[in-house]
């Protein structure tokens, strides 16, 4: 087998993991967003105090 095959493999293999990790993080980030996303973000907008950063 050639080095072109080789190196054309490698990148495909390379490409193939790095799109599979994204799109697994962006799953992951997607199922937080519409389950624990809301209500952590509703959280922190009452801890905060209502005028800002002026005390």
């Amino acid at each position: 087998m050639s080095i072109v095959l080789l190196l054309a493999q490698l990148l495909v293999q390379l490409t193939l993991a790095v799109v599979i990790v994204a799109g697994a993080g962006f799953g992951m980030w997607l199922l937080w967003d519409t389950t624990v996303g809301p209500s952590a973000r509703a959280a922190a907008a009452r801890r905060r105090p209502s005028g800002g950063a002026r005390p």
